[in-house]
């Protein structure tokens, strides 16, 4: 007995396309007025009632320093917005603004495999932007550099006491000696060397190379720029394009939900196509 050949199936989900650009078309004034009034007033937000904004940057290598006396570069970061770098700018350019929004005006980035430090600093002027970064960079580079030479001053100071300390009991036979100066030193260092051994050395060692850090420090803690303090020649914000498309785009989004909102209130919505 032959069997019948199943009947097509129908979906009751099916969406009828040109129902739905007929429920746009026929809602588009409401559409394309919200997306007028929003594009209005985010121009007029924009460019008459928001303030600009202007940032001026300024880039620069970490300093090149041993890491004993030196800083991490996230030590770095924090270091660059924190109040003994931003409290001289802040009294020479802004004294009557609190410490905690003044640092709000900067921002700190670590770029290039956390050898560089970005930062920058937003102010309602190009020039006065321009001013807080170089301001910056004067306070950071005499920071770091007080740092420095603290951590140095106190490191050749336990050196020189370490390489002290084994010449003492030495010096005894020095002066039994009655060598001159010059020959008594000698003497000494030989006779330190032999008590001491490799350890006397690794002092001496030690001592020659922080002072050989204190001689070149200046030109060590000069920094490296890859950008200097510049006059910015726009406002960073706010983005007038950015927050007119943005606009249009959700007021358009609104605009079409409201549409079909409106259509299912009446009962006119476009259902499901007929069951065949």
């Amino acid at each position: 007995m032959a069997q019948e050949a199943p009947l097509p199936t129908s979906y009751d989900d099916e969406i009828d396309l040109r129902a739905l650009v007929e429920v746009l078309l026929r809602r588009r004034s409401l559409i394309l007025g919200l997306v007028a009034v929003a594009v209005a007033t985010a121009a007029a937000l924009s460019y008459f009632v928001l303030p600009p904004v202007y940032e001026s940057e300024v880039r620069l290598f970490l300093p090149r320093i041993d890491e004993d006396l030196s800083m991490t570069p996230e030590q770095y970061a924090r270091f660059a917005v924190s109040e003994p770098v931003l409290e001289p700018v802040r009294t020479s350019l802004a004294p009557n603004v609190p410490i905690q929004a003044f640092a709000k005006r900067f921002s700190v980035k670590l770029d290039g495999g956390a050898t560089v430090l970005e930062v920058r600093a937003s102010a309602p002027t190009a020039e006065e932007s321009r001013r807080l970064t170089a301001r910056w960079l004067d306070a950071f580079t005499a920071g770091v550099r007080e740092r420095v030479e603290r951590r140095l001053n106190q490191a050749l100071a336990e050196a020189e006491a370490n390489v002290a300390s084994m010449r003492a009991g030495l010096e005894a036979v020095g002066d039994a000696l009655a060598l001159e100066t010059g020959q008594r030193d000698l003497a000494l260092e030989i006779a330190s060397a032999a008590a001491y051994g490799q350890e006397y050395g690794t002092a001496l060692r030690e001592r020659g190379r922080l002072l050989e850090i204190q001689a070149n420090l200046p030109s060590r803690l000069r920094p490296e720029m890859l950008l200097s303090p510049a006059l910015p020649t726009a406002p960073s914000s706010p983005r007038k394009l950015l927050n007119l498309t943005v606009a249009a785009v959700l007021a358009g989004m609104i605009g079409v939900f409201l549409a079909f909102g409106i259509e299912w209130w009446k009962g006119s919505a476009p259902g499901p196509s007929p069951t065949q």
